[in-house]
């Protein structure tokens, strides 16, 4: 009997490399605002509603399985991924940084990410950050903005 050997994730691992290297001596806000542009440009780049609608990345994924014969799929091998593709990745990475960020999960396979950033006067102020439609935007937790992005 195969006794079951966990995939290495090559990709993943490449990815928090670059990371390392590319945002880690930035302040914390350019961290977050690069690390989800990265994240996006990984997962597909931004979308509009429209393209989320219509985007087949079910297909990508079920193939990935059957290539892999496993349905556990490396996070680093997904090439198209919505909200909670993404959101899974921006935290694994945001991790990696030492960057303190929520994963929170929603509705109909929405996934998100909050920071908390310390604000110029010394007060931290709760941000949920786009990594689909502007990636890299960052919106006050409650905001009208940051409800619509949680919500169909």
């Amino acid at each position: 009997m195969d006794s079951y050997k966990p995939l290495i994730d090559k990709d993943l691992k490449t990815y928090i490399d670059q990371v390392k290297d590319l945002y880690q001596y930035l302040p914390i806000r350019d961290q977050v605002i690069n690390l989800a542009r990265f994240v996006s440009d990984k997962l597909g780049g931004s979308m509009s509603r429209d393209d989320l609608a219509n985007m087949g990345y079910e297909l990508l994924i079920n193939e990935l399985k059957y290539e892999l014969k496993s349905n556990i799929v490396p996070i680093g091998k997904i090439r198209l991924g919505t909200f909670y593709h993404r959101a899974l990745l921006f935290k694994v990475l945001a991790d990696r940084l030492f960057i303190r960020a929520s994963l929170e999960r929603g509705d109909y396979n929405r996934a998100w990410n909050t920071v908390a950033l310390k604000e110029e006067n010394g007060s931290l102020k709760y941000y949920l950050i786009d990594l689909v439609f502007e990636p890299g935007k960052l919106m006050l937790v409650n905001s009208l903005d940051a409800i619509q992005y949680v919500k169909l």
